[in-house]
């Protein structure tokens, strides 16, 4: 195993307000972790695969058996796009959602974002939706063309996803289908737009006698003014008709990548009430229990209060505002 540590970043833009050491936020030293070699990795924001030292979990004498986790460091925004992915997650989490299992930490001097490996090592696979439209279109190349030209919402519609996770999963698919409307609610309400088909997938056994199943939400990252500059933040608090103004244009344009048949330029707000009226992966009871005033209440508590130290007051009070504007929107699609 590589004895490499993380080396510094280099990051594109800086967000300001970067938190403090402590509240909460582990630092982790030179000897309670490592970079390993060994695991494919995609994305843009840079990554390395690490094992760290966590009491009570693996041997401390045996670094291979400590837990193995993914290390993103947020270089385009820097470091709110972490802290905001991590953010997301905990929302997700607040949510009764199945969230990859994450934290942040201080690492090699920055602030990184870190996501737990969530498969079984050599007895277990992680299925791309990409690979899932492959499946069912037998066309890799056209898959591929679809999302770079643009056309992934006229394409990949509901009811394309669903023909081809029957194809995929059988017996399994609407149990399945269901987890992945869930994380659809769940974008809309936060407004990510980059749910594309790498950011979601399905487990299933290398030997394929295990039964398949909805793999836990990971790299919920485009959303809650993730690319917002803290200056560009109190400005929009400090004039209130520029707020609720912004607010509105922000929540009509964040669009999911996920479409209906004959929308192609379908809202997430669209796409939740189309989900609604004709109860698709879930009943209307059941997404009404998914977006209700108690979660509201609990994803608030969070911004407002666990995060209260990860961000400024002015951002907290932007984002608290906006889930408030996308949560009536949302209830509103319910009457």
């Amino acid at each position: 195993m590589s004895k490499k540590h993380l080396g510094k970043i280099t990051t594109i833009n800086s967000s300001g307000f970067k938190p403090k050491l402590g509240h909460n936020l582990r630092t982790l030293k030179k000897h309670q972790y490592h970079v390993i070699s060994g695991y494919s990795i995609t994305g843009d924001a840079p990554k390395k695969f690490i094992r760290v030292y966590e009491y009570g979990t693996g041997r401390k004498e045996n670094p291979q058996s400590w837990p193995l986790y993914i290390a993103k460091t947020g270089h385009k925004w820097y470091p709110i796009e972490s802290i905001t992915e991590y953010l997301l997650n905990q929302l997700g989490c607040e949510m009764g959602l199945k969230m990859a299992d994450s934290r942040l930490v201080y690492a090699g001097d920055q602030l990184r974002f870190l996501s737990k490996y969530f498969l079984k090592p050599k007895s277990q696979e992680l299925v791309h939706g990409a690979e899932i439209f492959v499946g069912y279109l037998e066309d890799e190349d056209k898959v591929q063309q679809i999302e770079q030209q643009g056309k992934a919402r006229e394409v990949f519609t509901l009811d394309l996803v669903y023909k081809s996770m029957q194809k995929f999963c059988g017996e399994y698919t609407d149990s399945i289908y269901a987890e992945f409307v869930k994380m659809l609610i769940f974008d809309a309400l936060i407004g990510n737009n980059d749910r594309h088909f790498y950011n979601w997938g399905i487990i299933r056994g290398t030997d394929l006698l295990e039964k398949p199943y909805f793999s836990p939400i990971y790299d919920t990252a485009r959303g809650l003014f993730w690319n917002n500059p803290e200056k560009k933040i109190i400005a929009l608090r400090n004039n209130p008709h520029n707020l609720s103004v912004s607010l509105e244009k922000y929540a009509k344009n964040s669009r999911p990548k996920t479409g209906i048949d004959g929308n192609p330029n379908v809202n997430h707000f669209q796409l939740v009430e189309y989900i609604y009226q004709n109860e698709i992966g879930l009943t209307k009871d059941q997404l009404k229990a998914l977006i209700n005033g108690d979660v509201l209440e609990q994803l608030l508590y969070c911004i407002n209060v666990e995060f209260r130290h990860l961000l400024s007051t002015p951002r907290r009070f932007v984002i608290s505002e906006y889930l408030n504007l996308r949560y009536n929107k949302i209830v509103s699609l319910f009457n």
